[in-house]
C-alpha cells in the first residue's frame, strides 16, 4: 500500500511542475520558471490565491502536507472559478487531471480567490 500511495505522490508532483508554469502564467505572473524550482513553487501557488507563504511550509510537515494539499488543490480550483461542488470533489479525488485542465485549457482563467470575509454566513 506505502508503494502505491508514494507512486501517486510522485504522479502529482510531475503534474504540478508541468502545469506550474502555465498556471503561473494564466495567473499574471511574469516570470514562468518560478513554477520549476521546487519549495518556492508552492509560495508562488499561495501567492497565486492569496493566501499567506507559510501555507508552503505546512506542505513540509508530514500528515499535515496531505491535507494541505487537498485545501490548495481546491483553492486553486476555486481561484481559476471552478466552484461547484463537482468540480471540488474532483480537486479532491482526481487532481492530476484537474491541476493538469487548469494549465491546459485556454477557456479556464484566473478570476481571483473567493472572499470569505465579505460572505454572510447563513446561520
Amino acid at each position: 500500500m506505502n508503494i502505491i500511495a508514494n507512486i501517486a505522490l510522485i504522479a502529482l508532483l510531475v503534474v504540478y511542475f508541468a502545469s506550474f508554469y502555465k498556471i503561473f502564467a494564466k495567473a499574471g505572473r511574469t516570470n514562468k520558471w518560478e513554477g520549476f524550482i521546487p519549495v518556492y513553487n508552492f509560495v508562488i501557488w499561495a501567492k497565486i490565491m492569496k493566501r499567506p507563504w507559510w501555507w508552503a511550509i505546512l506542505l513540509l510537515i508530514p500528515g499535515v502536507n496531505f491535507v494541505m494539499t487537498l485545501v490548495m488543490n481546491v483553492e486553486l480550483s476555486r481561484t481559476f472559478n471552478l466552484r461547484s461542488t463537482n468540480d471540488t470533489l474532483k480537486a479532491i479525488f482526481i487532481p492530476w487531471l484537474v491541476i493538469w485542465n487548469i494549465g491546459a485549457k485556454n477557456e479556464i482563467a484566473y478570476v481571483g480567490p473567493i472572499d470569505y470575509k465579505g460572505l454572510k454566513r447563513k446561520w
